[in-house]
């Protein structure tokens, strides 16, 4: 995908999840799921106050949602180490999750790879719409690959996807 449709949509500054690095191995974490699971740790334990708890638990929805300074906030009040060394972790870091590369014959031209497989689904739905003689569609899948630069990948970067409606 050429830059400008994607740097249009908003993918280019808002497609990317924060991350925190262990200040000593460099080994990576993603902030909102490293949080989280800290404190859902915190919540088991029995000599933490009801009031502390209650906090945690109002915290623990809103994460996904928080700025660099508010998970930085959050690692800071919490104590939050890196689960594997219990070394420090690193300010969050916004970290893009789109696979760019260069396109044409110079290379000066930036692109991205599919970063989702369900856009063209969406874009389209009018059509499908208009197929189905104005009804709303009982279902619609798409077939596709799409591709995610995640901070702890699993096994593959490029996935192949089934999504329906």
């Amino acid at each position: 995908i050429l830059y400008s449709p994607v740097r249009a949509s908003g993918h280019v500054d808002r497609f990317d999840d924060f991350m925190l690095k262990d200040t000593q191995t460099g080994e990576c974490f993603r902030a909102d799921h490293l949080i989280e699971n800290h404190l859902e740790k915190l919540l088991e334990i029995k000599e933490i106050s009801d009031e502390k708890k209650l906090e945690m638990k109002r915290i623990l929805p809103q994460i996904g949602n928080m700025n660099a300074a508010g998970l930085d906030q959050l690692v800071k009040q919490y104590h939050i180490k890196s689960p594997n060394t219990n070394n420090d972790l690193s300010e969050p870091i916004a970290f893009n999750l789109m696979f760019s590369t260069t396109i044409g014959a110079t290379g000066q031209v930036k692109g991205y790879l599919r970063p989702e497989a369900a856009q063209g689904m969406f874009v389209n739905f009018k059509r499908l719409l208009e197929f189905n003689q104005g009804r709303l569609p009982f279902a619609a899948a798409q077939i596709g690959n799409a591709f995610r630069n995640e901070i702890s990948p699993r096994s593959v970067s490029g996935v192949e996807y089934i999504i329906a409606l």
